[in-house]
C-alpha cells in the first residue's frame, strides 16, 4: 500500500501486476476505500473484457451526466482536465500504447490499473505482487479463521508454500476450516477447491456453473438473475464470496477459481457461453433496461461469439438485432462493431438476407460515425468539439437508406437524469455541426444556445521570433469572443517572460477580444507560455493562444511578420492574430524551474 500511495500523492499512474489470486483486487479496493475515506473522490472501474474506447466512454459517462455525447479526443481531455479523482481499473486488458492513450485522457486525476500480466509501459511506475511470506500467510489466515490455527498450524504451513503465499488460496482454506472442514484438504489448493465446489448447493452451484461459462468475465446481479433464470440467487453468491470462489467488486461478480477446478468439480456436462444465448435473448426482449444491456456488454459479446461458434446462429442474429441499437445510442463503439460483426455472421450462417443488410448497413453507420469523430479529432477544435450520434441523423447526413425490414432508427436525445456516483455533473446539449474554426477570413463564432454547456472553442498561437536579452516585443493578439467568454478570468500560464493585459473586450457580448501581450526575456532560451481565456461554464481552457519566442546573447533580433506587415521597429510593435487555426494548439510545458506549467489540450 506504501507504494501506491506514495504514487499517487506525487501524480504519478502506478500499474499493478501479477498472476490470478495473488490480491491486486483486493490491494486496488483497499486503496481505493482508503483515498475515498479520507475525503478523495474515487472512480472504479472494471475493465476486463472492455475496449479501451468503451472504457474511456464509461469514464467520462462516469462523470458527468451526458447520455449519447462522444466526446472527441481533444475534448474528452479537457473535460476530464477538470476531474480530479482516483481513477481505478481493474483488470485492464489494454496494450502499452492504449494504456497511455487511457493515462492522457485523465491529465488531472490520479490513475492505478491492474493487469495479469506485466505491460511494457512507460507512462507510470509498475508494482509487480508476489505472495505473501509464511508468517503473513499465516496471520491472513489465523486472521479470516477468527482463531488461533492450533493444531491446524503443520498443515497450514504447508498450503502456504504450495500455495505460494498467494492470498486468494489463504482465504479459501480459511472459510474451509471455519465452516468445519477436515484440515488434511487444505494441504493442495487445488484440491481444496475441487473438494468446496463438489459440496456446493445446488444453487450456488448454479450460480458458479454461469461464471464458469463466462470465464471470468464479470456480471452484475440482474444478468446473473437472468442467466439462471433465479431471481433469489443473492444468497448464492454471498455464499461463493464468503467462500473465496467469486471475487466481488462493486456489483459485479465473477469466478475466483481455477476454470478447470470447477470443471472438474460440476456434475454433468460443463456449461458453455453458447448455452445462454436464448436466455439473454428473452431478458433483452422483456425486462432488461438500456443501462442494463450496456453494463452487461462484455457478456453479451462473450455470448454472441460463442453461439456464432456453436452454430447457434438464429438465437445468436436475433440477439444482435435487439442489443445493437442499444451501444450505437449509448456509444460503446467497440461492442456496437463487435455485436454487428457477430450478427452479420450469423445472418450468412441461417441465410437471412435482410439481416445481413441490416447489420452491413449499421456497420457502414458506425464508421461513418467513426470517421466524424476522427475528422474532429484531426480538426482540434472543431464542430464544438464532440459528437452527438443519432443513428438516423447519420443516416440522413449520408443518405444512406435505410434496409427493408431492419428495426426502427434512434435518435439521439439529451435528458437530464441523475446518474448514480457523479462527481461532477454537466449538462451537455448536442454541439451545432455550424460552429467551425474559426480562420481571419471565417464567419464569427456561432453563440450556443441558452441552454448549451459549451462555449465553442478557440485556439491559436503567436511566435514572437527571436530577440536579444533584456529587449522587449509586445503584439496584440486577437479573437472572436463570445458572450459566454469569461475574459475576466483570463490568464497566462508558463515562462514568466510572457505577460498579457486585456485592452479592448466587450463586457458579456460578441465581438472582437484583443489582448496586448509583452515578451521580455531575462536570459538566453526558448520560452512558450499560453493565454487561456475560460468559458461560463467552467472550461479552464475555452480560448487558447500558444505563445513562444527565443532570445539570444546577440543584439540582433528577429520578430515573424504578419501576411502583409512590414515592421519597421519589431521591438516595439503590434501585431494582431485572429484565433482559431484549423489545429488546436499545444500549450506549452515549460522548463523554467520557477514557472509554472501551462496545462496540456492535446
Amino acid at each position: 500500500m506504501a507504494l501506491p500511495r506514495q504514487w499517487a500523492g506525487q501524480g504519478i499512474a502506478a500499474h499493478v501486476h501479477g498472476p490470478p489470486g495473488v490480491g491486486k483486487s483486493a490491494l486496488l479496493r483497499r486503496f481505493a476505500a482508503d483515498r475515498a475515506g479520507a475525503g478523495h473522490d474515487v472512480i472504479f472501474l472494471q475493465g476486463a473484457g472492455l475496449a479501451v474506447a468503451d472504457l474511456t466512454q464509461e469514464l467520462f459517462q462516469s462523470c458527468y451526466d451526458a447520455p449519447g455525447y462522444l466526446p472527441d479526443p481533444v475534448r474528452l481531455r479537457r473535460l476530464m482536465g477538470s476531474i480530479r479523482a482516483l481513477i481505478v481499473v481493474d483488470d485492464f486488458e489494454g496494450s502499452a500504447e492504449e494504456l497511455t492513450a487511457l493515462s492522457d485522457a485523465v491529465p488531472s486525476s490520479e490513475l492505478i490499473v491492474s493487469t495479469a500480466r506485466r505491460i511494457a509501459w512507460t507512462g507510470g511506475h509498475s508494482l509487480e505482487l508476489l505472495g505473501l511470506d509464511e508468517q503473513s500467510a499465516l496471520a491472513l489466515i489465523t486472521r479470516e479463521l477468527g482463531r488461533d490455527l492450533g493444531a491446524d498450524e503443520a498443515v497450514a504451513r504447508q498450503l502456504c508454500r504450495a500455495a505460494r503465499g498467494y492470498p486468494r488460496a489463504l482465504v479459501q482454506a480459511a472459510a474451509w476450516l471455519r465452516n468445519g472442514g477436515p484440515a488434511n484438504a487444505v494441504v493442495d489448493p487445488a484440491v481444496l477447491q475441487r473438494t468446496m465446489v463438489a459440496g456446493l448447493g445446488g444453487r450456488p452451484r448454479h450460480v458458479l456453473a454461469v461464471m464458469y461459462a463466462l470465464a471470468g468475465v464479470p456480471l452484475s446481479i440482474a444478468v446473473c438473475q437472468a442467466m439462471t433464470r433465479d431471481a433469489a440467487i443473492g444468497g448464492a453468491l454471498g455464499e461463493l464470496v464468503g467462500l473465496g470462489l467469486a471475487d466481488r467488486s462493486e456489483a459485479d461478480y465473477r469466478l475466483a477459481v481455477d476454470p478447470s477446478v470447477v470443471a472438474a468439480g460440476l456434475p454433468g456436462t460443463t456449461p458453455d457461453a453458447a448455452d445462454y444465448v436464448e436466455t439473454l435473448l428473452e431478458w433483452v426482449s422483456r425486462t432488461a433496461a438500456p443501462s442494463d444491456i450496456v453494463a452487461a456488454a462484455a457478456v453479451l459479446v462473450r455470448v454472441l461469439d460463442a453461439a456464432v461458434m456453436h452454430s447457434r446462429s438464429a438465437p445468436a442474429c436475433a440477439l444482435a438485432r435487439k442489443v445493437s441499437p442499444v451501444f450505437a445510442i449509448t456509444l460503446r463503439w467497440s461492442a456496437w462493431r463487435s455485436v454487428l460483426k457477430l450478427g452479420e455472421h450469423a445472418a450468412i450462417a441461417i441465410g437471412s438476407a435482410g439481416d445481413r443488410a441490416y447489420f452491413e448497413h449499421e456497420d457502414r453507420i458506425r464508421r461513418r460515425a467513426l470517421t466524424a469523430v476522427a475528422g474532429v479529432a484531426i480538426g482540434g477544435v472543431g464542430v464544438g468539439g464532440g459528437l452527438a450520434v443519432g443513428i438516423a441523423g447519420a443516416a440522413i447526413a449520408t443518405n444512406d437508406p435505410t434496409p427493408a425490414g431492419s428495426q426502427a432508427l434512434l435518435t439521439t436525445t439529451f435528458a437530464q437524469q441523475p446518474t448514480a456516483g457523479i462527481i461532477t455533473t454537466v449538462d451537455l446539449t448536442t454541439p451545432s455541426t455550424t460552429d467551425k474554426p474559426v480562420t481571419p477570413t471565417a464567419a464569427p463564432r456561432q453563440e450556443p444556445s441558452d441552454t448549451g454547456g459549451f462555449c465553442p472553442p478557440v485556439g491559436d498561437s503567436a511566435d514572437f521570433g527571436t530577440v536579444a536579452v533584456g529587449e522587449t516585443v509586445v503584439r496584440e493578439v486577437s479573437f472572436t469572443q463570445l458572450a459566454c467568454d469569461n475574459v475576466t478570468a483570463s490568464s497566462v500560464q508558463g515562462d514568466s517572460v510572457f505577460t498579457a493585459v486585456r485592452t479592448s473586450c466587450p463586457p458579456n457580448t460578441n465581438g472582437q477580444c484583443v489582448f496586448r501581450v509583452t515578451f521580455r526575456p531575462k536570459a538566453p532560451g526558448s520560452y512558450q507560455a499560453a493565454l487561456f481565456v475560460p468559458d461560463t461554464y467552467g472550461n479552464q481552457q475555452d480560448v487558447a493562444i500558444t505563445l513562444t519566442g527565443s532570445a539570444t546573447a546577440t543584439s540582433s533580433t528577429t520578430v515573424p511578420l504578419a501576411s502583409g506587415q512590414s515592421l519597421s521597429n519589431p521591438a516595439t510593435s503590434n501585431h494582431s492574430t485572429a484565433a482559431g487555426s484549423p489545429t488546436a494548439p499545444q500549450p506549452p510545458t515549460t522548463t523554467s524551474s520557477t514557472a509554472a506549467t501551462a496545462p496540456t489540450t492535446s
